[in-house]
């Protein structure tokens, strides 16, 4: 989640996101959430790439700070996907050129659905190899902005370990090199300080023949 955050911060193009990082208790790992100053359905080139280089973010640093690569970022890599398959699709973003190759129309076959394609197998083949060239790009810009700043990325993954969780204010601290404060220790009140007298238990006594009232007779339910 830190390479999500430092790359958001570092794109002049992510300028009006407000980032909440947090590393929850959860099975989730942790996550960046990224909210926009203000409502924006028309996206740029520009900014639909931001938002790709960000998204490869966390496995972005997973190989420059681990030289690893870790399955947590999968759902990452499926947006970035997805979104860059837009770009040539729909948008015309690419060097495919200015054409809607996308398909809305839902088609039934047998017991499944499908979507039809209104193309030929060398446009689906150019395609995936344009989205390709667009992910991998975004994943190289990512690496080259994390190892330049690998030390505030170092400094913002120490932070969330002892935070768990960066208000905006907080990470944009981090960045500048600011160390933050330490979070106070909960202390007990001194009602619960005092420990509890135990309540004695009254011992086991059998029931002897005195204790039982004869003159009463025993009706069984």
């Amino acid at each position: 989640e830190a390479g999500h955050a430092v790359i958001a911060n570092l794109l002049p193009e992510c300028d009006d996101v407000h980032l909440v990082t947090i590393v929850p208790r959860g099975q989730a790992g942790g996550y960046t959430l990224s909210l926009p100053a203000e409502e924006n359905d028309n996206l740029s080139k520009t900014a639909l790439l931001g938002i790709i280089t960000m998204a490869l973010g966390g496995h972005a640093a997973e190989k420059v700070a681990l030289d690893d690569l870790y399955t947590g970022s999968s759902s990452d890599l499926k947006r970035a996907t997805e979104l860059a398959r837009r770009m040539v699709t729909q948008f015309g973003m690419s060097n495919m050129g200015t054409v809607y190759l996308s398909s809305d129309q839902e088609v039934f076959v047998g017991m499944e659905f499908g979507h039809s394609r209104e193309y030929s197998e060398q446009s689906a083949a150019a395609i995936d190899a344009e989205v390709k060239r667009i992910v991998d790009d975004c994943y190289l810009r990512a690496q080259r902005l994390l190892t330049e700043h690998r030390q505030q990325l170092t400094a913002v993954a120490d932070a969330l370990l002892a935070h768990d969780t960066l208000s905006r204010v907080d990470f944009e601290a981090v960045m500048r090199g600011e160390t933050l404060p330490d979070e106070p220790t909960p202390t007990v009140s001194a009602v619960e300080e005092e420990p509890q007298a135990a309540i004695p238990t009254p011992a086991y006594q059998p029931m002897t023949a005195t204790d039982r009232d004869d003159a009463e007779p025993f009706i069984e339910p």
